[in-house]
């Protein structure tokens, strides 16, 4: 009633908002229709709905599901004052958590490892390079087989701001050798960013 002790927010002065983006979206529609839908669950039960009609409700929870535990750095009790820049700091928090999950499921939607040998077919004494495209700044490794399988080689490159990606693996030698034999050559291309792996083929003759 009116005269009680509801509490007092203190705004010091205006702080800008930050936007929740579509993944923020989805999750604040489902909690309200979450919200909505236990307001009302005596009703809804007694009218006996078909399941179908709370298909979509299901559905716009699971983004807010999904994005896991988050932990805000303010907590308020009922009957103290809450102050602004705390209530603005626990947004920041929940929207840098949204914003996480969006980037993570961009990249992996968005973007591929991809690879190519300088050219299909090498002769000894030549250097073997191989390059490509990931995602930004990827770690990338290389591991190089031989035709019984056997591992050859190894080595790492650093992706650019664009992805790209190319370095010289090795060189080989003048003539064949235990090591490096006549015949197919594979190289396992790893994306430490991304987890994905890509091969290249070659060969090697005289």
């Amino acid at each position: 009633m009116w005269g009680d002790d509801w509490g007092s927010m203190i705004w010091a002065h205006f702080a800008a908002v930050p936007s929740m983006g579509a993944l923020g979206g989805a999750c604040l529609l489902g909690s309200l229709l979450a919200v909505a839908a236990i307001a009302h669950w005596s009703r809804i039960r007694s009218a006996k709905l078909p399941f179908l009609l709370f298909l979509p409700l299901a559905l716009a929870i699971v983004p807010f599901v999904a994005v896991g535990q988050v932990t805000v750095p303010n907590t308020f009790v009922n009957g103290t004052v809450a102050d602004a820049d705390q209530v603005n700091e626990n947004f920041v928090a929940l929207v840098a958590e949204l914003n996480a999950l969006a980037d993570r499921v961009a990249l992996l939607e968005g973007q591929g490892l991809t690879a190519a040998a300088g050219k299909p077919a090498y002769t000894y004494g030549e250097p073997l390079q191989v390059g490509g495209q990931s995602t930004a700044n990827d770690s990338v490794t290389f591991a190089v087989r031989n035709p019984v399988g056997a591992l050859a080689s190894v080595g790492q490159a650093q992706a650019d701001g664009a992805g790209l990606f190319g370095t010289t693996l090795l060189n080989f030698p003048p003539a064949p050798n235990g090591t490096f034999p006549v015949g197919n050559y594979e190289v396992e291309v790893n994306s430490a960013l991304l987890g994905l792996s890509e091969t290249v083929t070659f060969s090697l003759s005289e």
